[in-house]
Order: C-alpha cells, then structure tokens, then sequence
C-alpha cells in the first residue's frame, strides 16, 4: 500500500526509482516539494519509520514545518544551513521549519523515526511555552543534533511506535492523539535535557509573554485587542510587541491567526460543525473575513480543506494500486471543489 499522504512521495518516489536519482532530483522532487510544502498544513501531524538500503541522496530542500529524525542504526551525514554532522544511533536531528538540509547516508541500513508537525499544529496543541520553546528559531541553545541517552532513545522510540499505530488505525480523533504523543515526547527530553528548552531571560517582560500566550489560548474564540492586552499585562503596545515577536518568532497579530487557524483546521476535521459555526467558533465575526484569511495562509478555503482530509481518509482505507507518479500526476492542487 502506497503512503497516502502527499509528504511522503518523497520518499516512496526516490525507493521507486533508485537508478536515476540525479534525474530525480533535478526533475521531479523540486515540484514536488513545492506542492508538499502548499499542502503540509493541510494534514495533521505525521508520524513514520523509513529505512534506506542505498546511498542516495534527495537533495537540498526545505519545508514549511518542523521535522524530528530519530536515527536508530545506521549513520547518516546531515547538512542544516551550513552546518554539516554525523548521525549515528540514538541521534535526534532537529529540522525547524525553513531550515535548508540535505542528507547522505554514510551506513546502511539506515533506519530512523520521524514525525512532522506545522507551526500551527504546535502553537494550537501545546500550551506550555517552555516546550515550545525547542523548536522556536529564537531558542538561543538550539541545537540540530542531540545524542540521546540509550534509555531514553528507547522512551521515544515506544512513544512513535504508539503515534505511528494510532495514524495507522485512523480511529475517531486519531490526529488529536497523535499530537499528544508529541506532546509526551517534548515532556521526555525538556526532563533530560532542560537546557535545551530556552526562551531567552527569565525576565518579567518574559513571564508576561508566557502568560499572554497562555491567555490566547483560553480566549483565542473572543475578540483580543493588541491595545487590551498591553493594558491588562501592563506593558506598553510597542514593548509587548517587541518582546512578543522576540520570545516567540512570530508577530503578535500573525500568531493569534494562526492559532485560531490551527484551531479551525482541528473543527474541521474532527467535527461536522458547519464552516459558519466553526468561524465563530474560532473567534471570528464575519464568515468571508475568516474564508479569506483562512485561503491566505492556508492556500484553500476551509471547505476544500475539509474535503480534502475527508477523501485522504478515504485513500487510507483502500488498497493503493496505483503508480506514484501517476498519484501525484492526477492530484490537482486546484481542481478542489
């Protein structure tokens, strides 16, 4: 059965066509990544195991969400932004969201454990700053490599297994589920390795951020004023925002977007809620103002979404005959109803 999710062509196109792995690279992938990299947001958190018995590389590319490796035998060369490494076993490499990478396997097998997960599945799952703070690009002890403790390789190891057979089951909520497995694994290593969840000083302007971050999560469905909130925080509007965008990477206006957008594409794929109750629902007061923010950031209307992850369910359940190329060649981007 061929994956059914558009991430991982990728990997099922370049194990399909080993002897032209140049041709690959210069004429299919870079497409295909575009497209990925349009549609990560509309799937839910990904969780799989990959092996590779070749020495074949994909190329520099880069995505628009987060991605965790775990190497569990093997090695591979990894380049992040310059920055080149090893990873052997019990190796946890952090690909952030833009990060340009490339990786060659060094030994094979090469096996591993991976999970993606968008900017907004993050800020929309997770309420504790700190945990968020391991994959923030403002994180001043960020690392791309970490050389885990075997113990604790094998904690994470047991929680993907339980993430990937949760995605594989595709029960009621699963998506909800797999993102609290995430949440268990980040909960692992800040205990191992609280260094590495930094936010910067421990400042009070700090803490305020934490808390303003902790009420838009409580009150992302009413109406939140920038002006409100340095009010109520007692911080001026232009040291909030300042500070806002320094502690969390995003501009004080574009994470409330995302939040509510993050919490909008959880609505429509877990409930029947009518695209005008989840508007609502979401903190929005005008149905075309929330389409048209929604297709902004997202690429689709919230409609399409919904369709979309609804027929994803569906490929899921069937066996999947088709070639992959001719899969990727007879989805259109644009042809959602």
């Amino acid at each position: 059965m061929l994956p059914p999710a558009p991430y991982l062509l990728i990997c099922s196109i370049f194990s399909l066509t080993k002897a032209a792995p140049a041709f690959i690279v210069t004429n299919v992938s870079l497409k295909i990544i575009k497209e990925i990299n349009r549609l990560s947001d509309i799937l839910p958190v990904r969780t799989y195991y990959e092996e590779s018995k070749d020495y074949g590389s994909f190329g520099t590319h880069f995505h628009s969400y987060h991605k965790l490796i775990l190497v569990r035998e093997g090695i591979a060369k990894f380049k992040i932004n310059q920055r080149e490494f090893l990873a052997g076993p019990n190796s946890l490499v952090i690909i952030r969201a833009m990060d340009k990478h490339d990786w060659f396997p060094q030994k094979i097998p090469y096996k591993r454990y991976a999970f993606t997960v968008t900017r907004q599945q993050m800020l929309t799952a997770i309420r504790e700053p700190k945990l968020l703070s391991f994959l923030s690009f403002n994180n001043p002890k960020s690392q791309n490599l970490v050389l885990l403790h075997p113990e604790i390789a094998e904690k994470l190891t047991n929680i993907l297994n339980a993430a990937i057979l949760e995605s594989d089951e595709k029960k009621p909520f699963w998506s909800s589920r797999v993102i609290t497995f995430i949440f268990h694994a980040l909960i692992e290593l800040y205990r191992e390795y609280p260094d590495m969840f930094d936010i910067g000083d421990n400042s009070r302007s700090t803490n305020t951020i934490m808390q303003i971050q902790n009420y838009i999560a409580e009150h992302f469905n009413e109406k939140i004023i920038l002006d409100q909130l340095a009010e109520k925080f007692f911080m001026s509007k232009f040291h909030l925002s300042r500070r806002f965008k320094a502690i969390t990477g995003y501009s004080f206006k574009s994470y409330l977007i995302q939040y509510r957008i993050g919490k909008a594409q959880m609505l429509l794929r877990d409930t029947d809620k009518p695209v005008f109750d989840i508007c609502y629902d979401v903190g929005y007061e005008n149905l075309e103002h929330f389409i048209r923010i929604f297709h902004k950031y997202q690429g689709i209307t919230p409609h399409q979404y919904r369709l979309y992850w609804y027929r994803e369910q569906v490929k899921s359940r069937k066996p999947q005959e088709t070639h992959v190329f001719e899969q990727y060649a007879n989805f259109s981007y644009h042809n959602l109803p």
